[in-house]
């Protein structure tokens, strides 16, 4: 995972709990990881449209989705937001399995950060 710190202007249009990672269904994500959405009894598509994302050096699109988010085998927490992308364009240099947004909600998004959710999840401590 990249741990991005400017990511908040950037996906105010989202209003999620900004992380993204690549699908199975992604051809064009240069992650050597995927997330298999298939393998997951509890994943849904919370939103059928795809949403954008655009970075100086290219862009994405997937869909707004949840699912059940693990930090160890024990540490999870029931529903976690995130995009799960399926095309990207112009990002052939990542060298990471997605990204987690870091830049502060305060930048004018109501979008609230991964690592907030995984405090109020208890998963990890302030």
């Amino acid at each position: 995972m990249i741990f991005d710190t400017g990511s908040a202007v950037s996906t105010l249009i989202l209003n999620l709990k900004w992380l993204w990672v690549a699908s199975q269904q992604c051809d064009s994500c240069p992650m050597d990881n995927k997330y298999d959405s298939l393998a997951s009894d509890t994943y849904k598509i919370t939103n059928p449209y795809p949403a954008f994302v655009s970075y100086g050096t290219g862009q994405m699109y997937g869909y707004i989705s949840s699912d059940r988010v693990c930090l160890t085998e024990t540490a999870c927490a029931s529903k976690i937001d995130f995009l799960s992308a399926v095309e990207t364009e112009g990002l052939n240099s990542v060298k990471a399995d997605g990204i987690v947004g870091l830049a502060p909600s305060s930048q004018g998004s109501q979008a609230e950060l991964f690592v907030t959710e995984l405090v109020r999840n208890g998963l990890i401590s302030n």
